[in-house]
This record gives C-alpha cells, sequence and structure tokens, in this order.
C-alpha cells in the first residue's frame, strides 16, 4: 500500500445534507498496489455505493474496500477511529461534523481548496454554502453525497377507512395546512376516534373532513396516532433539533465554530417550539397492544426502537411515522 496521507474529502451530514470526506491513500493506476477504502456511514445507500466503488476499482486497477455503519448506528465514531487506526486507513469517509476528524482535532480531513485537480475544485465550488463542511478560515472539507428529508409517512390506506370521501385531497391538505393549531385539533379528533368512536368534523386547510359512522377496515387496528422510536436517541438529539437550530445558524460549521451562548441565546423560541412539539407527538403513540406513555415502554430497545416502531407501522398500529 501506498503511504497514507491525511487527505479528507469528507462525506458530512449537515442538517438533511450527507457529504464525503477524503483521507486519501489511492492515487495511480499502479498494478493493484494503490488501495481505496471507503467508509460510508449511511446505511441507507451502502448497495450503490458499494457498487460505484467497485467500479471504480476496476476501471483504475486498483483493490477496493467499503465498510458501512448499520441503519441506526450510535457507535459511529468509535467504529471509525477503530479504522483510522488500522494498517489500511479509509481513503474517504463521511462525517457530519468537523469533530474528531476537522483541524481542530485530527486533521484527517483535505482541504479541497488546497487540490490540484481541478473538476474536484470546480465541484466543490458549486456546492451551496450551507452545504458545506467549512472551517472558521474558509477550509472546505466536505462534498455531500447524500439528501435526508424529515417528515411523516402517513399510511394512505388507513386514513381511506378513517374518512369519508377523498383522502388523497386530505393528505395534500395536511401537507398544505400553515395553522399548527388546526394540526392539532386533528391528531386530537383522530386520537378520540381511535378511543372513542367519536365521530366529527374536522377542518384542514380550511376544508372540512368527516370521520366514517363506524370504524372499518384498518381504521381498527389502530392503537394510537403517531408510532415512534422512543429508544432511539437519535431521532430527537440529531434529527428533531436541526429544525430549530437551522434557524439560527447557516450550516454546521458555523454552528461548531460558535462561542459561548452565541447563536444559542437567539435559538431559544425555536428550542421551546420543539420541545412543546415533541411533548405533544408523544402524547398520542401507538404500541403493538394498545397506546404507549412515556415510561419503560418508550425507551425500551424491544418496545422503542427503531425497527419496533417500523413494525408497528406495517402493522397499521399508527397513522404517521416520523
Amino acid at each position: 500500500m501506498k503511504k497514507w496521507q491525511k487527505l479528507g474529502l469528507g462525506l458530512l451530514t449537515v442538517a438533511a445534507v450527507t457529504s464525503l470526506v477524503a483521507c486519501g491513500n489511492a492515487g495511480s493506476k499502479g498494478g493493484g498496489d494503490d488501495f481505496l477504502y471507503v467508509f460510508n456511514g449511511k446505511g441507507e445507500i451502502a448497495d450503490p455505493l458499494k457498487k460505484v466503488v467497485e467500479e471504480y476499482g476496476k476501471e483504475n486497477n486498483i483493490k477496493v474496500k467499503t465498510y458501512t455503519l448499520s441503519v441506526g448506528t450510535t457507535n459511529g465514531n468509535e467504529v471509525q477511529t477503530t479504522e483510522f487506526g488500522s494498517k489500511t486507513p479509509p481513503t474517504i469517509f463521511s462525517s457530519g461534523t468537523l469533530t474528531n476528524w476537522g483541524p481542530d482535532s485530527g486533521d484527517y480531513m483535505q482541504d479541497i481548496n488546497k487540490i490540484d485537480n481541478a473538476k474536484l475544485k470546480k465541484l466543490a465550488d458549486e456546492i451551496p454554502a450551507a452545504q458545506r463542511l467549512t472551517a472558521k478560515n474558509g477550509e472546505n472539507f466536505g462534498l455531500p453525497y447524500n439528501i435526508e428529508g424529515y417528515g411523516y409517512q402517513v399510511d394512505k390506506n388507513v386514513l381511506k377507512d378513517l374518512f369519508v370521501g377523498d383522502t388523497d385531497a386530505l393528505l395534500a391538505d395536511l401537507k398544505a395546512e400553515p395553522d399548527y393549531i388546526s394540526w392539532q385539533n386533528f391528531v386530537k379528533a383522530v386520537d378520540t376516534y381511535i378511543k372513542e368512536g367519536t365521530v366529527s368534523t374536522v377542518t384542514v386547510n380550511g376544508h372540512p373532513y368527516t370521520f366514517v359512522a363506524e370504524k372499518k377496515g384498518l381504521a381498527k387496528e389502530l392503537n394510537g396516532v403517531f408510532v415512534e422510536s422512543g429508544a432511539e436517541l437519535w431521532t430527537y438529539q440529531n434529527h428533531w433539533v436541526s429544525f430549530p437550530l437551522n434557524t439560527v445558524f447557516e450550516n454546521v460549521s458555523a454552528a461548531y465554530y460558535a462561542k459561548g451562548d452565541e447563536g444559542i441565546k437567539d435559538a431559544k423560541a425555536a428550542l421551546k417550539s420543539e420541545i412543546k412539539g415533541l411533548d405533544f407527538e408523544y402524547s398520542y403513540m401507538a404500541g403493538k397492544n394498545g397506546a404507549v406513555k412515556r415510561g419503560p415502554d418508550f425507551i425500551d430497545s424491544a418496545t422503542g426502537s427503531y425497527d419496533a416502531s417500523l413494525a408497528n407501522f406495517v402493522a397499521h398500529k399508527g397513522l404517521g411515522h416520523l
């Protein structure tokens, strides 16, 4: 293997973006002496990324390797640290922060501004500022390679068994509803119908929608409005907190280099709203055998894991999944 250099082309994750960082050991087409190792933090794209890396290896006659963290892994930094200490550390790796790998704590990343490859520089220059992994002196350490969207998945088939009329229009109105109180009223009405069978009419985005007169089909399977992954800290520590922080900081680097309470004092209102939103949502949770309240069942990995929440959603125990 060629001598490993700290070249970091980072795979970065800012709010809803994941970026690529490099710390290279692959170089020429040297008959297999070079080695490209891609460390991937996004399990959702494991197969296509592996295919791309293998194709690159064949085209350039070099050995390649990919390692992908499974979805929801919470000890990714520990695994990555172990790989950095190996005889063949990653050439390209994913990171959502400058912590651990950036210039102030390890310097495993290559500043793209100092790379000779004109095409790579051109690509980096075209990345919007909010999606870059930048340091305080203007260095650029990452290229986005994955986009994530946060939001609710709604079981359309259950929706059809809950309401009279055009549920496609209802779904469109739920997406377009600008008033948070109206959204809350909709959730409360669904919860009351699930628990008590109370028929009512709710207004969503200015349009009325009425529950069916009697529970039928999949609506009878519902145990709550939302299915949640309470045992997975990343769902509300990482994902949810992006919403209020994005109202203050331009990107993850701005948050990283903020001093003292810089920015945080400006985010207090947004953070309070986030907490209220979580509190509201967690008050209408569905479990496998009934409604779930915050407590042991909420944080137990057997009942509150991501896999458990998906299983409940597939079994139509809740109308929506975050």
